[in-house]
């Protein structure tokens, strides 16, 4: 077993503070630390006391004090160390104890066993690719030493539907160890242990749900992710996931530190969300530090980001928090709370308000909540209703969170309203689309800029005690994400209640305006490299000039065209090395 990285600078970004490498006649490996908690001690590769385990470890285990007391282990080096000896001691399915972010690389010398272990939710990147009987290894596809060859049905899907694999990824023979899995490689074999299933736990509390255990829940994932050795600050988006978090987190801890927030704005922009964020961050009471993008900065970034994340990426507002996490990096700030899963569990895009609405009305209970969302949806009669529900689940989930747009039908005939589609597209969103993907890109971003990011509302215990919860208590008075509102109903008394902004950017505005020689720039190289039917090229170009609401397929080809040359380069580099 074999993880020789050719190029060792590639991963350089992701842990700066040291550098080890450990090998033997069959693993060999090197490993990049960013230090957050345990300092020194904590360097990796990291052996176990019995000199048995040798663990390559990326994230963080929140919950490694409550495990090393239980367990009788030192604690005094960090969270890496309280993992390995409870490796050592209790075999690799003590993961399921563990509560964090994760991707860990453990090698049993006796045993002469490789694991590969991914967090629940996969939020820590962990590839691997075998060739001439070797796994490689590594938590970026740059590093894998073998060439990049792409896997076009992926592209296909991708400029289809949007869609990001979970498992699979944009290369042949590249793929992700699945999130909540464990690999075991042996000598002859090589099997996939899954050790969490989220549909399952969140089963096991049907009919049991008690407000005081969701808020106990809450108030614990945030508390156990405020340990670190490193200051963390918020990222403050301006809607009401951020601005929850933030609420919750000052009004119960803030004596402990001084809370500053960050965001990013954009150069010009009359929807900027920064309007928002300025008037939270001082009905709040906190400094907020603004990072704003300008046109002109976007080409350079775009195609740095691109080396970071290797695959495609979302567009200027992955950009811009591209720029938001190098201006952090810069003045110290190194760990950053988000508030992203906050819709994901609770239901708070338009696809899940209607879904949800279909399933308070068969109950034939809540009028009041029924009333009020179907407000909320600017819903005129039931027929507006269905027609809206045939078009989602035809469209395969495929749409825009608010509605505004359905992507390709996958032919449904009729709709089938026995069935519970919003407990559907809960799961679908958190296990194959909207969190794997933007886990994916925010780990890439931060990580380009040695941060990194926490995101209590993805905490496994609360997220699946909150999806547990009755509808009636997620869209209480006829709002998504109720309990949220109800946080930040303690400062914005009627704010509470506004409709879900959708996510705004001027990407549309710049790519028909100061960025649009380098739109059709781009568009014309990836036209003669011949990659991807054309006709989706023409689609593009005819865009530009016209007036469209969304600019996502511009912006697919954009990126489309910096992946296949960033490809192109990483694959030389690897030709050159050999």
């Amino acid at each position: 077993i074999d993880n020789t990285i050719k190029n060792q600078v590639s991963l350089v970004h992701r842990g700066p503070d040291s550098h080890k490498i450990f090998g033997d006649q069959y693993f060999n490996g090197d490993f990049f630390r960013l230090d957050i908690i345990g300092g020194v001690a904590a360097n990796q590769p990291m052996e176990s006391y019995d000199k048995n385990l040798v663990m390559f470890f990326n994230g963080e285990i929140y919950n490694y004090l409550e495990l090393a007391k239980e367990n009788q282990i030192s604690y005094k080096n960090g969270d890496s160390r309280v993992a390995i000896e409870l490796f050592a001691k209790k075999g690799v399915q003590i993961v399921k104890k563990f509560n964090g972010m994760f991707s860990i690389v453990l090698y049993n010398k006796r045993e002469k066993t490789l694991y590969l272990v991914r967090d629940r939710l996969g939020t820590k990147p962990l590839y691997y690719t075998k060739k001439n009987n070797i796994i490689y290894f590594a938590s970026e596809i740059k590093a894998l030493p073998i060439i990049k060859k792409i896997n076009y049905d992926v592209v296909e899907n991708y400029i289809i539907l949007g869609d990001y694999p979970v498992v699979k990824t944009f290369f042949k023979n590249v793929y992700n160890v699945p999130p909540s899995n464990i690999i075991r490689v042996k000598k002859n074999s090589f099997d996939k242990l899954k050790y969490f299933d989220l549909k399952k736990e969140v089963f096991k509390h049907k009919n049991k749900f008690r407000q005081e255990k969701f808020d106990d829940l809450l108030k614990n994932a945030i508390m156990i992710r405020q340990r670190s050795d490193k200051k963390i600050n918020f990222h403050l988006s301006g809607g009401i996931d951020s601005t929850a978090l933030l609420i919750y987190t000052k009004d119960n801890w803030s004596s402990k530190y001084n809370l500053d927030t960050s965001s990013f704005s954009y150069s010009g922009y009359k929807e900027d969300e920064y309007k928002f964020i300025s008037r939270i961050s001082k009905t709040v009471g906190v400094e907020n530090q603004k990072i704003t993008l300008y046109p002109d900065e976007v080409p350079e970034l775009a195609k740095k980001l691109q080396y970071y994340q290797d695959e495609p990426y979302g567009g200027l507002a992955s950009i811009a928090e591209y720029k938001l996490n190098i201006e952090e990096r810069k003045i110290g700030k190194i760990v950053s709370f988000e508030g992203m899963g906050g819709d994901e569990i609770l239901g708070g895009y338009n696809s899940h308000s209607l879904l949800a609405l279909n399933e308070i009305m068969k109950k034939n209970k809540s009028p009041d909540i029924i009333k009020n969302l179907k407000s909320y949806l600017g819903i005129i009669n039931d027929k507006d209703r269905l027609n809206r529900t045939n078009k989602l689940l035809g469209a395969g989930f495929h749409a825009n969170t608010d509605l505004s747009d359905f992507r390709k039908s996958n032919n449904l005939k009729k709709t089938d309203l026995k069935i519970n589609w919003f407990k559907r597209i809960m799961f679908h969103d958190l296990i194959k689309s909207k969190i794997p993907r933007t886990l994916r890109f925010r780990d890439r971003i931060s990580s380009a800029c040695s941060r990194e990011l926490r995101f209590p509302f993805l905490d496994h215990n609360f997220l699946t005690y909150a999806l547990s919860s009755p509808i009636e208590y997620k869209f209480n008075f006829g709002l998504p994400k109720y309990p949220l509102r109800e946080i930040v109903k303690r400062y914005f008394k009627e704010d509470f209640k506004f409709n879900k902004r959708s996510v705004t950017s001027p990407q549309t505005d710049w790519i028909q305006g100061p960025l649009k020689d380098w739109t059709i720039d781009n568009l014309n190289s990836l036209k003669t490299k011949n990659l991807i039917d054309e006709k989706y090229i023409s689609i593009g170009k005819k865009m530009i000039n016209n007036k469209i609401k969304n600019s996502f397929l511009i912006w697919q080809l954009i990126n489309l065209n910096l992946f296949f040359e960033n490809t192109a380069l990483q694959n030389k580099l690897i030709n050159d090395k050999r």
